[in-house]
């Protein structure tokens, strides 16, 4: 095979498995909870700010993204010290509604607008699905979740 031609196909299974790289994401960092543990917890009447955890939660999957105010996830991460530009390059505009498997308790969370497109063509409401989350606050509406990936069982 000529030089040109190798080098044309080489390109071309670049080109083709460049999307799954660019969408890989590096799941080791989330240590697996159990979500009904952590509601637990009793609601604050004030944002309280926790240490920022990257969590693995089990739960199912009750509705697709739709537009939520996202005013107070925002302000928790800027004081909690993430940078503007970071801010700024991640849309956040959606929130979805998840059911926890123990006690059945349905509630929203706030996703990454990217991670939302994909939802719908990967994973049926009612089904069972694995977040990446970022865990943030306690607030008077329950906790604050950022789901940054999934994936369906």
């Amino acid at each position: 095979m000529p030089i040109v031609q190798l080098k044309t196909w080489m390109i071309v299974i670049l080109l083709c498995t460049a999307p799954r790289f660019a969408h890989s994401y590096d799941m080791s960092r989330y240590q697996p909870e159990q979500l009904d543990e952590l509601l637990g917890t009793a609601e604050n009447k004030n944002l309280t700010l926790i240490t920022p955890r990257k969590l693995l939660l089990e739960v199912y999957l009750a509705s697709y993204a739709y537009t939520c105010d996202t005013s107070i996830l925002k302000a928790a991460l800027t004081l909690q010290g993430a940078p503007r530009e970071a801010l700024e390059h991640v849309a956040i505009s959606h929130c979805v509604n998840v059911t926890t498997l123990r006690s059945g308790i349905t509630l929203p969370m706030f996703i990454q607008d990217q991670v939302a497109t994909h939802l719908p063509k990967e994973a049926t409401v009612g089904s069972r699905i694995s977040l990446y989350v970022d865990y943030l606050y306690q607030g008077p509406q329950g906790a604050g979740f950022l789901i940054n990936e999934f994936s369906e069982k």
